[in-house]
């Protein structure tokens, strides 16, 4: 009777040891519990940040803020806000911006505003809006 051949284990390459390290296994540490926390909350924080990029960039290409851009001008406005567990914007508040015009614009893009939940349930940010 004829043996089959045993296959040879390749070991595992550097990437996939840090995707195993990274994603794949649960730390019953607190250490690890709260960095991973971290990771996803700094995954979050892009991905709103890309999404009211998005937002901003159909705002500033409409026409109704077209008619508006030769008297505001350029300018930049920095919004704080907190996500609720819903996804919803909360306590929009402006810390600073070049005019009021620029203010209430940055408060126009953030309202109505829907994301996905955070993790954890809640979550404030800061973000930048500069307008051309």
């Amino acid at each position: 009777m004829m043996r089959k051949a045993r296959r040879m284990r390749r070991p595992l390459s550097w990437p996939w040891i840090l995707a195993l390290l990274v994603v794949g296994i649960e730390v019953a540490s607190i250490g690890a519990a709260s960095a991973r926390n971290n990771m996803l909350r700094a995954a979050y924080a892009t991905r709103v940040s890309e999404m009211l990029r998005d937002r901003a960039y159909l705002e500033i290409s409409s026409r109704f803020f077209r008619m508006e851009s030769p008297r505001m001008g350029p300018g930049y406005a920095r919004v704080w806000f907190k996500i609720d567990s819903s996804g919803h914007v909360t306590n929009v508040r402006v810390v600073d911006a070049t005019s009021d015009a620029h203010a209430r614009k940055a408060e126009a893009i953030l309202s109505g505003l829907r994301l996905p939940p955070p993790p954890e349930g809640g979550f404030a940010a800061a973000q930048s809006f500069n307008f051309r």
